[in-house]
């Protein structure tokens, strides 16, 4: 019995320090991405960085290049969502301390390019996990987006 709980004790020790090393990447990256979200002071900050981003993205076309430019426009728009108290998509409100005001026509357009956000394992290694997604319009929708973010 003494030796059981021994091994017990001690499987639990090696439990506790193996998450606590597995969780501090995971907390250090919560930190990062709580310091992004926060970092947006406007709807048309985000706005600008989606124009530049798709501007790059026309520029590589393929590949690693592609993806990663084409996951960080839905990802803007994920992060805007957050700071608009979830008026985009996730309807999810209280994960900001400040809310950030996010006009009609801004949210219509925001709802548009996330509604062309499609769920990928493309080069899933590139991103530290199976599921991502990526920016994939329709030429018509894109060609609205763009006419809207003033890129025709």
């Amino acid at each position: 019995m003494a030796v059981t709980k021994l091994m017990v004790s001690q499987t639990l020790t090696i439990a506790a320090v193996a998450l606590i090393v597995i969780a501090t990447p995971v907390i250090a990256q919560e930190d990062d991405l709580r310091d992004q979200v926060e970092s947006i002071q406007s709807v048309e900050q985000v706005k600008d960085d989606i124009r530049q981003l798709m501007e790059f993205r026309d520029q590589c076309s393929v590949g690693s290049c592609w993806n990663a430019t084409s996951t960080s426009i839905c990802s803007a728009v994920g992060a805007l969502d957050i700071r608009v108290d979830g008026k985009i998509f996730s309807g999810a409100t209280g994960w900001t301390d400040e809310v950030l005001p996010i006009s009609e026509t801004d949210l219509n357009l925001m709802q548009l390019i996330f509604s062309q956000c499609k769920p990928t394992n493309y080069q899933y290694w590139n991103f530290g996990q199976i599921l991502h997604v990526l920016y994939e319009p329709t030429p018509e929708t894109d060609q609205q987006i763009r006419s809207t973010l003033g890129l025709d």
